[in-house]
């Protein structure tokens, strides 16, 4: 509700207080926070690509991950509508665009740091061998 300041303990006496509520504003609150998250997950994907690119130094294997991980969101998505019939999705669930997201990244790290050992160690072995 609407209260007018009376001109008592603290001052000129024409503040004004205002008050809100009901679904529309909380509503209205939660898009915002969601459009504000989205925004700071994009800045998110931007700088782990970029991270990613300067691990693997490969454009085509960092664009290929990144590709595979966003395909990732709406399997997830499917999963947890469809298969598990589950229609609401509040806040925490829109958490798990980053858990999908560090988990993705983490999978492409150890694949590709193990590749890169294994490759060295395949070659090594197999000069072992022949000169035998």
């Amino acid at each position: 509700g609407l209260e007018r300041g009376g001109g008592g303990e603290g001052g000129a006496g024409g503040g004004l207080k205002l008050t809100y509520g009901g679904s529309y504003i909380t509503d209205f609150q939660i898009r915002n926070a969601l459009i504000r998250d989205i925004s700071l997950s994009l800045g998110g994907f931007v700088s782990i690509s970029v991270f990613m690119l300067l691990h693997t130094g490969s454009v085509w294997l960092t664009a290929c991950a990144m590709l595979e991980i966003s395909i990732s969101f709406p399997v997830a998505y499917f999963f947890h509508r469809v298969v598990m019939e589950v229609t609401y999705a509040g806040i925490l669930q829109f958490l798990a665009l980053f858990i999908i997201l560090g988990i993705g990244v983490d999978d492409v790290f150890v694949f590709f740091d193990t590749y890169m050992q294994t490759q060295g160690a395949g070659r090594r072995g197999d000069d072992e061998t022949e000169a035998d």
